[in-house]
């Protein structure tokens, strides 16, 4: 609650006044004449307890209507905003892969918290920052600074009607009257936004993040085919928000080293396929890769080719057609040997 004129609540200090004429007050006695004690029969009987406590319930009635008298002067009022009118607010930073997109002034996620370091609303006791899956707990003004520094962005995909729950389940113990939420708005994530805006509480502010660049372009899985006894085709599907005007380069490393390189081109939001043939003898570390200047956390692809070591088989003995089945060349080892034949070495 908060008053248009506040300095009137002093006129409270003038209630002390009635309290003391009540304590200092003398009893004083009224003589009535008379002539016949018939008027005795008329007086009711009170004892000094009642007596006192109608004199309190009295000065306490007094009191009273003097405070509420003065309160309707101050004329009290409710707010969402605090008595020094600045709000609490919480802001809500998007800090997912997405918003490593580059803006007009570079990276989007960083902009925006370098926005909030310069202007120093950072220091505003007021203020609250909550991220994907986390909110900020820092006490002082230098640890909330180095935690909005070294903020990061979150590997794991975001459902946007669970971090408003929880939001709605902090603003009951931080009682925050605004919230402000920065984050590029993407539609698969904030697909049902319209419908928990209206079931939230509070008022809300929406600060949309724009990259420069709106395609992106990913690599979506890789697999293999087309294996023969010295090669194996190992395929990678490249996917684009949007048709591509130009080829873009992919390479294909084994370890640090380039393997390969080819370009691809992405028309009508298809997928395209590069294929590479690699070794069967040996285990083969590779990464494909490809540049894209919009969103770089989906443009490279590590996976790993394992060739299964043969476990060596030696049987002792008659050879049997059972033993050669059971043991077959993919994954044994196997030989056989006679007993006067067996070296024991």
């Amino acid at each position: 609650m908060q008053f248009k004129y506040p300095e009137l609540l002093y006129a409270l200090f003038v209630l002390i006044i009635p309290i003391l004429v009540h304590l200092l007050q003398l009893q004083r006695y009224t003589k009535v004449p008379f002539t016949n004690v018939q008027l005795l029969q008329n007086i009711e009987k009170e004892t000094r307890k009642s007596a006192k406590l109608k004199k309190w319930l009295v000065l306490l009635t007094r009191l009273l209507a003097m405070a509420c008298l003065i309160l309707a002067f101050a004329q009290p009022f409710t707010s969402a905003f605090n008595s020094d009118g600045i709000p609490k607010t919480a802001i809500y930073i998007d800090n997912s892969f997405s918003m490593k997109a580059k803006g007009t002034n570079g990276e989007l996620l960083r902009s925006q918290i370098n926005a909030i370091l310069e202007s120093g609303t950072y220091q505003s006791e007021h203020l609250s920052f909550h991220t994907n899956f986390n909110s900020f707990n820092q006490s002082s003004e230098p640890q909330l600074k180095e935690a909005l520094i070294n903020l990061s962005h979150q590997p794991y995909p975001v459902k946007f009607e669970n971090e408003l729950l929880r939001l709605n389940l902090e603003k009951k113990t931080r009682n925050f009257d605004r919230l402000v939420i920065i984050s590029d708005f993407q539609s698969y994530q904030y697909a049902a936004f319209p419908e928990l805006l209206k079931s939230l509480e509070t008022e809300t502010v929406l600060m949309k993040t724009t990259p420069v660049q709106q395609t992106n372009i990913w690599i979506d899985s890789v697999y293999t085919s087309n294996s023969s006894a010295t090669t194996i085709t190992v395929n990678a599907l490249i996917k684009s928000q949007y048709p591509l005007a130009e080829a873009i380069a992919v390479n294909l490393y084994s370890g640090p080293t380039i393997y390969g390189k080819t370009s691809v081109s992405v028309q009508d939001n298809d997928a395209a396929i590069v294929s590479f043939n690699i070794p069967t003898d040996k285990t083969f570390y590779g990464k494909f890769a490809i540049e894209d200047q919009s969103l770089a956390f989906d443009n490279d692809f590590y996976f790993v080719y394992n060739v299964p070591e043969t476990i060596d088989i030696l049987s002792i003995g008659e050879d049997s057609a059972y033993l050669k089945k059971i043991f077959n060349q993919e994954s044994f080892n196997y030989n056989n040997t006679g007993l006067n034949q067996l070296n024991y070495g």
